[in-house]
């Protein structure tokens, strides 16, 4: 039996059972939990078809690739870098007997913290990550306060009529 080890600085993943397929993302259903925003919360499956470990792309949004070359479902040999998304890990097959390297600690979490500003901002800066607006920001049990300038206004005369076709024909089936 042979067992497959993927690993990175980060994480070691070692799929012992080649009768089942293990699925590596974010959500905590998986069975290779990783914190890295550039993986799917179900990025990639890896399974055991004979005696050969093989690796699917479940339609994640950032791909996977194996030795650089973009691929859907791709065989898995030893010494391969598979990447998921910014995530590079290493292939390595273990025979029988052979001692699994150590595990190491999963990566810790970086929702919330600076790091994760980091990693979001250089991933905007490279196009990975479109930018979202930032939420309004009011001090904590403040209500919101408008501009003092900003005073109510009445809407513009043709905010009234509808803006598409789609729009003016349901406007007619209301009035009838």
């Amino acid at each position: 039996m042979t067992r497959l080890h993927l690993s990175s600085d980060q994480y070691s993943f070692l799929a012992e059972d080649p009768n089942r397929a293990f699925t590596i993302g974010r959500l905590s259903e998986c069975q290779f939990l990783v914190a890295d925003i550039t993986v799917s919360r179900r990025h990639a499956e890896v399974f055991c078809r004979g005696t050969n470990w093989s690796v699917r792309d479940l339609g994640s949004k950032h791909g996977i690739s194996v030795n650089g070359v973009a691929v859907k479902t791709a065989r898995l040999n030893p010494g391969d870098q598979l990447r998921l998304g910014g995530l590079a890990l290493t292939v390595r097959l273990l025979a029988e007997g052979e001692a699994a390297p150590p595990a190491r600690a999963p990566a810790p979490a970086l929702l919330g913290t600076p790091e994760a500003a980091q990693v979001r901002a250089s991933l905007k800066a490279t196009g990975i990550m479109r930018a979202q607006p930032a939420p309004p920001s009011a001090p904590s049990g403040a209500p919101p306060s408008a501009p003092p300038s900003a005073a109510p206004s009445a809407p513009p005369a043709d905010a009234a009529k509808p803006k598409s076709r789609m729009q003016r024909l349901r406007q007619r089936r209301i009035r009838r």
